[in-house]
């Protein structure tokens, strides 16, 4: 098995890639305005086989892209609230909970090996999108402020169950 991975950027990342069997991976962003903070746009982590946070110790504010593969971990994006799109593409993901709870839409993307028993939690998303190209089965989705929720693509999607969906007004 692999080591923890905790990797802290400076300046001017704009994308952090982390392949391997790390038990857990931590990525901040811990520049300053003078050192162009927030800049990590996109993480991709293939493999970890512990819990991976992004932006638990300094908010990764810029975060657009999130790519899972090969996991069955839990994975955790802390970011201030604003305006921000969150796209997480997943590929053979076994499991685990993806948060995010300040991204304002969020879109899933399901490609390459079917993904099963995968939690969704985006409290601030208002809109959801879920783009199946592979099998996807979402264990439960906890999306209190979307009011759409948009499945596309050639594969099945399931969803087992629907905890936090208080504001949803069209399934398409």
């Amino acid at each position: 098995t692999g080591a923890a991975v905790n990797i802290d950027t400076k300046a001017n990342v704009t994308s952090v890639t982390v392949t391997g069997t790390a038990t857990t991976v931590d990525i901040d962003d811990a520049g300053t305005a003078a050192t162009s903070a927030d800049k990590i746009t996109t993480v991709s982590v293939t493999g970890n086989t512990g819990a991976l946070a992004i932006g638990a110790a300094n908010a990764v504010d810029s975060l657009t892209t999130l790519s899972l593969a090969k996991t069955n971990q839990n994975a955790t994006v802390t970011a201030t609230a604003g305006t921000r799109a969150l796209t997480v593409n997943l590929n053979e993901v076994a499991g685990g909970t993806i948060q995010d709870n300040t991204a304002t839409t969020l879109t899933v993307n399901a490609s390459g090996v079917k993904s099963s028993g995968v939690t969704l939690n985006a409290a601030a998303a208002t809109a959801v999108t879920i783009a199946a190209d592979e099998t996807l089965g979402v264990t439960d989705v906890n999306i209190a402020a979307a009011k759409t929720l948009t499945v596309t693509g050639d594969s099945l999607v399931t969803i087992a169950a629907t905890s936090t969906v208080t504001a949803l007004e069209s399934v398409s």
